[in-house]
């Protein structure tokens, strides 16, 4: 036996996950995503059970999207809820989200991705943050990672490739620079 006979009560139990902001959402749908096309397990005849209801995959994804969007904030980040304002991490994890979902060959709407990108970029190169000081390494790394599937953004891409190389080569104990999580984030 493998793994993959444990895929639907583990599916299952993520649909049932009872939460709804912006983040959870978005990673129920990459890992949807993910299944349909590395295992099709699910077809878009298969009906799952999502937020007590029975949809197709694509109902899924349709109505998860609808409801990540309605979070995306004006300046093209994404928050948590509705009513709250735009959070980098969060919009880095939606915008790998709806990426991975783009690839899996789901209808994403251009202007999301292209908005979200536009956020985390000139977030991480024309701002400091919230709690003052400086972006860190990681931080770079994973705004990198969130727009490495991204058409476009050479220009930012580059950029932030060299504040990591900066940052890094700014201390002899690199270690200091760059945590394990990031490390997590390039594998």
């Amino acid at each position: 036996a493998t793994l993959a006979v444990y895929l639907p009560e583990a599916i299952d139990a993520l649909l049932a996950y009872p939460y709804g902001c912006s983040e959870q959402v978005a990673s129920t749908l990459r890992t949807l995503a993910t299944a349909s096309r590395a295992m099709r397990y699910v077809s878009a005849t298969n009906t799952i059970l999502y937020r007590g209801e029975s949809y197709t995959v694509e109902g899924v994804m349709t109505e998860g999207l609808a409801n990540i969007i309605k979070n995306q904030k004006p300046d093209g980040g994404f928050a948590y809820y509705a009513d709250l304002n735009s959070n980098l991490y969060l919009t880095e994890s939606v915008l790998t989200s709806l990426t991975a979902i783009e690839e899996a060959g789901y209808d994403v709407p251009v202007t999301a991705i292209t908005r979200s990108a536009s956020y985390v970029a000139n977030t991480l190169l024309y701002s400091v943050p919230s709690y003052g000081g400086q972006w860190s390494a990681r931080d770079y790394v994973r705004g990198l990672l969130a727009l490495r599937n991204v058409e476009g953004f050479a220009s930012d891409k580059a950029q932030l490739g060299a504040r990591v190389s900066t940052l890094l080569s700014a201390t002899s104990n690199w270690k200091e620079r760059i945590d394990n999580g990031a490390l997590i984030d390039l594998s």
